[in-house]
Order: C-alpha cells, then structure tokens, then sequence
C-alpha cells in the first residue's frame, strides 16, 4: 500500500508515558488508540494529553488526527475470540479500515481496494 506505521506499546494507561504520546503526535499525520478496554481508558488519556499539549488544535504544526478502538458499551456474547474480536471491531480487518479512513482524513493518500487491504492485513 505504500504507507508506512508504527506501532507503539504503552504497556499502561497510568502513569501515561508522555513522552512516547507527544513523540507519536509530533511525527506523525494521524494516531490510532486499540485497546480491549471500555470508553474513558486509555484513549482518553491521550485525548487528554494531546488536547492539553496543542497537538489536535495544531500548535506548531499541522494538526494530529486522532481516532481511538476500543470495546464497544456493551455485552460482547460469550464466543471464540475470532468471533468476539469481529464482534467488538478490534480486528485486523477493521482496524486497517479505521487506519484507512483516519490517513484520508489527515490528507494522505490511500488506495483502498480490496487487495490493497488483503495485503496489508496479510501476516508479515
């Protein structure tokens, strides 16, 4: 697809590691939170430090797109986890999706065809 990620652990929501936050905001377009937790996690904490830092409203720079994946507000059926990650919208297909759509939304260009998107999904 000709887009290059990176992919960052936090390892925790608390204490948020600041540094790593901002360092993501600054380098790059568009940041992606996933995580298996509720509404008010660890996206919020980095909504929180992005807003308070300038990086949404673009304080220096063009503005950092920010889109978070977490579990949805509500009961996930007892299931394989194949099935309960489809459920939730935490799976690869939908997080290249959301991907996708965040680096539109920061004014990258992407091509989202079917094989685009089986490729990048594709195990490395």
């Amino acid at each position: 697809m000709g887009i290059s990620a990176t992919v960052a652990d936090a390892r925790w929501v608390k204490p948020l590691d600041t540094k790593l936050v901002g360092w993501l905001a600054s380098d790059h377009k568009a940041v992606v939170t996933i995580e298996e937790n509720s509404i008010g996690g660890f996206a919020a904490q980095v909504h929180q430090e992005l807003l308070e830092s300038g990086a949404l409203d673009g304080l220096g720079k063009t503005p950092t797109v920010l889109r978070s994946m977490m579990l949805p507000d509500r009961w996930i059926d007892h299931d394989e986890p194949d099935l309960q990650y489809d459920d939730a919208k935490l799976n690869a297909k939908h997080i290249v999706e959301k991907a996708l759509l965040v680096l539109e939304r920061a004014g990258v260009k992407v091509n989202k065809s079917s094989e685009a998107q089986e490729a990048a999904m594709a195990e490395p």
